[in-house]
């Protein structure tokens, strides 16, 4: 049976990574609640670019998780990109 796997990139600001475990575990609990296909092997990927939570769903789920672990969440929508090539588009770096 398959099991729930998450990586969490380690050059993340400690409170953007808190945010984005919660959400994780909130697509786990919620993924027949996705409307985004997971690519060929199952993997959904999620991207760093914080956002407001608009109402219910796992943007919701997840600030009350990380609240529940003793952090005050900040922004904990998250959007669910389609592959790994998107999810690695880096802005360039101001100069």
């Amino acid at each position: 049976m398959p099991r729930p796997m998450v990586w969490v990139r380690a050059d993340l600001p400690s409170e953007l990574r808190a945010d984005l475990w919660g959400y994780c575990a909130a697509l786990v609990v919620g993924i027949n609640r996705v409307d985004v296909e997971p690519d060929e092997n199952g993997i959904y990927y999620v991207g760093t670019e914080r956002s407001a939570v608009s109402g219910p769903g796992l943007a919701l789920l997840a600030a009350v998780i990380v609240q529940r672990l003793g952090r005050r969440p900040g922004d904990c929508a998250f959007p669910l990109l389609s592959s790994l090539d998107q999810a690695e588009v880096v802005p360039p770096a101001a100069a």
